[in-house]
């Protein structure tokens, strides 16, 4: 990756940085259509994943979860929906002759 140095006498360039850095990703356009994005080495560190949060994974950790294959005895039901649809949560339902 290159890299760019900036100089304080460049007040367009050193704008532009200041508002990546306030407001997000900056799309640069030049004659009629996007040529680039500026943003922060931190948002540029985060999708690149090098920064992974355990608890926030990056979209490649994230896809290749979704795609490792799953056991079934891994599972535990009553852990992952809790007691909210267990057989105590539900009314009795009566099926005679006359419940209709």
């Amino acid at each position: 990756m290159g890299v760019l140095y900036s100089k304080a006498d460049d007040p367009g360039l050193d704008a532009a940085i200041e508002r990546a850095l306030a407001e997000g990703p900056l799309t640069i356009v030049r004659p009629g259509k996007p040529s680039m994005v500026m943003l922060s080495a931190a948002d540029y560190e985060r999708l690149r994943g090098e920064l992974a949060v355990p608890s926030s994974p990056t979209p490649r950790n994230l896809i290749e979860a979704l795609l490792r294959p799953v056991d079934a005895a891994d599972i535990d039901l009553d852990d992952a929906i809790g007691g909210r649809h267990g057989p105590e949560t539900r009314k009795p339902v009566d099926f005679g002759a006359d419940a209709i």
